[in-house]
């Protein structure tokens, strides 16, 4: 479903491509499957051109991504400040904050902006980004499939599919549409292994993770007559079961699946004194636009900010932050 526009940004990203040697693909903080395959899928692409590549990602990467091939491409934060580069590919990164900050905006050297964030800054010397899509898995499926010849290889399919599986829940979330369905069909006709992927990045998790779950559902709240419902997890609770972050990943599918519940926030405990929130809407809601006025960002039915305050207060700041945009769409 590309357009002429679209078109012409492929030809320049791989007139880009052909011209250089080197290049930098850069992740956001924490990723997640869609961010992490996005960028393996072009480094993959890269080297089977011949290419220099070296992967950035600032934060904790998941345990689960560490054995996929590509990775073998990571720099550590001090080696890639003196990586030499001439192009940076920033994937699934709504800002270069995101992204480290290892790279700026005023950088000389060529940035290809690739993403699906509706809060894109459009840094990039060349910006393709669609936040209608589904995963920006399918952005780089468009963008390989324009190039000639077969460069859609099973490794770059497993990649992208995994994008779309992890951006959609599994074809669960109301983001789940036809071009996602279509896209995800056709990397199973490269070759993308689609029941293995949804198993071992979907579904499989390690036996703490389902411990510390049991006590996020234990302390799970509703406010509202039930609209809102709120988890809440602290340091403790991972320490006590030798938990880390990653494991928590899909937590707030559960409160999701809760009948008349509207509106979701999942409060993580960062250290004393400061909370991530993550943020969902089951319907017409926008829980990005309450997520950006507190320094947050992401879409309208998923987004995420940082709290500096205790889970008590940042519960109280986040349920009437839900009750104005109950009033506000009404």
């Amino acid at each position: 479903m590309s357009s002429d526009k679209d078109e012409k940004i492929f030809s320049e990203i791989i007139s880009l491509i052909k011209k250089h040697k080197k290049f930098l693909l850069i992740a956001h903080v924490d990723p997640d499957g869609d961010c992490v395959g996005s960028m393996l899928a072009i480094a993959a692409l890269l080297e089977t051109m011949d290419k220099r590549v070296g992967c950035y990602i600032p934060g904790i990467v998941s345990e689960k991504y560490n054995a996929l091939p590509r990775m073998r491409l990571l720099l550590s934060q001090e080696e890639v400040k003196s990586y030499q580069y001439d192009v940076s590919f920033v994937v699934d990164t709504p800002t270069l904050e995101r992204g480290g900050n290892i790279i700026t905006a005023d950088d000389e050297r060529i940035i290809v902006n690739i993403d699906h964030h509706p809060t894109n800054e459009r840094f990039g010397s060349i910006n393709f980004i669609k936040d209608k899509t589904a995963a920006t898995a399918i952005l780089v499926y468009y963008l390989l499939s324009s190039m000639d010849g077969n460069v859609i290889t099973p490794e770059i399919a497993d990649y992208l599919y995994m994008g779309i599986v992890m951006d959609t829940g599994c074809f669960k979330f109301q983001n789940t549409d036809a071009e996602s369905l279509f896209v995800a069909s056709k990397l199973v006709e490269y070759g993308a292994r689609a029941s293995e992927i949804t198993r071992k990045f979907f579904y499989m998790k390690k036996f703490r993770s389902f411990k510390v779950l049991s006590r996020v559902l234990a302390n799970l709240q509703l406010f509202d007559n039930g609209r809102i419902a709120v988890m809440e997890l602290t340091n403790s609770i991972l320490e006590e079961f030798q938990a880390k972050v990653e494991d928590t990943e899909g937590f707030i599918d559960y409160a999701m699946a809760i009948e008349g519940v509207e509106l979701v926030a999942f409060l993580r405990e960062i250290e004393p004194g400061q909370v991530r929130a993550s943020l969902r809407s089951l319907n017409h809601l926008n829980v990005a636009s309450f997520a950006e006025k507190h320094g947050g960002g992401g879409h309208n039915k998923a987004a995420g900010l940082t709290i500096n305050y205790d889970l008590e207060k940042s519960r109280d700041i986040v349920i009437s932050g839900f009750r104005e945009i109950f009033l506000t769409s009404s």
